[in-house]
């Protein structure tokens, strides 16, 4: 497995991309299909409401890969609510005076820390959908096995340095 710090930036001018059947995460045969969305973009700001933009598409990934992300979500989500269950039987067992911005504060505080293994196990950190118009769709790939097969297989060409980055504030593609 190749996973490089600089991702490879494949770009598919298609209307649909075809995905191969390894998961991005372990080159093992994927069988379960995770959704990966694009950052959202300011689509419009109205008087009452602001519009936001994006992208979707379902990547394949080993079962493997998907049963832990789902064991990670389901975990993070009962420490959060067991440590406000813990905090609120804790205030009412000792009898605390508690104000709203200190409960506030610990309950930010519980749903943060119980938060972070999300960053860590998320399909994001393998493959991610960066740019979607009618003709062309682009990822941001890092693996680069990965990356040549999906070029491969939806009829581009991969770079051989494969280092090519899409900088956000110009929109040129440039070389590292």
């Amino acid at each position: 497995m190749a996973i490089t710090s600089n991702p490879k930036l494949v770009t598919v001018r298609k209307k649909a991309a075809v995905f191969p059947t390894v998961c991005p995460h372990c080159l093992k045969p994927a069988t379960v299909g995770i959704g990966i969305q694009s950052d959202e973009k300011l689509a419009g700001y109205y008087v009452l409401f602001t519009r936001w933009k994006y992208s979707t598409i379902r990547v394949p990934f080993c079962s493997a890969f998907a049963k832990r992300m789902r064991r990670t979500y389901f975990t993070c989500l009962s420490v959060a609510f067991g440590s406000i269950a813990a905090y609120i039987i804790f205030i009412f067992a000792t009898a605390r005076d508690v104000q709203g911005n200190e409960a506030a504060i610990v309950f930010l505080i519980f749903i943060g820390i119980s938060w972070v293994p999300t960053l860590i196990v998320r399909p994001g950190r393998h493959i991610k959908l960066l740019n979607c118009t009618d003709d062309r769709i682009q990822f941001e790939v890092r693996d680069s096995t990965y990356a040549k097969m999906l070029a491969v297989l939806n009829g581009e060409i991969p770079s051989e340095n494969g280092d090519e980055r899409k900088d956000k504030d110009d929109g040129q593609a440039s070389t590292a």
